[in-house]
């Protein structure tokens, strides 16, 4: 029975020495977030959206003044004139809701664009890392349910990033 509890132990200790924990886990969105390179990009991302939000907002002051414009005139206008107004301002207004959307829609490819650039550029910074402490897998945080804290390389890696990328 002693033996039996001796090679038991021994095993175990053998399953462990072969498999050494080489898996780690990264949260990305915090490197992203944390960043120097990724807080720049933020700060553009948000500069751009400002930009766009006023633009915005300016055309859409246009159109209500041009709508009170129209209402204040109704009684003075004829019924045809009336009419080719308010069929302007609906033409107007689906201009407005169509720049509305490519802007939205330009917004989004640019920032996924700059996400993906992004990941590009620290891809080869945590490949090198990965490389130099024998890392077998990279698990993204998000898909981690529970985990040792001293397998998130995490910091580490936005250390590596903020030295590394500017």
């Amino acid at each position: 029975m002693k033996y039996l509890i001796v090679l038991i132990f021994f095993f175990l200790n053998l399953t462990t020495i072969a498999y050494p924990n080489n898996i780690v886990y990264i949260d990305m969105n915090y490197i992203l977030s944390n960043s120097n390179y990724g807080k720049s990009i933020f700060n553009e991302l948000e500069n751009i959206n400002k930009t766009n939000i006023k633009e915005l907002e300016t055309k859409e002051k246009i159109l209500k003044d041009l709508e009170k414009k129209i209402t204040n005139q109704k009684n003075i206008l004829s019924k045809e004139d009336l009419e080719k107004k308010i069929n302007d301002l609906k033409k107007k207004i689906v201009v407005f809701n169509k720049n509305k959307d490519e802007l939205s829609k330009e917004f989004n490819v640019y920032k996924n664009k700059q996400i993906t650039d992004f990941m590009k550029n620290i891809e080869p910074l945590v490949s090198d890392y990965i490389k130099k402490n024998s890392i077998t897998i990279v698990l993204d945080k998000k898909n981690v349910i529970i985990g040792e804290k001293d397998f998130d390389i995490t910091l580490k890696i936005l250390e590596i990033v903020d030295k590394n990328i500017n």
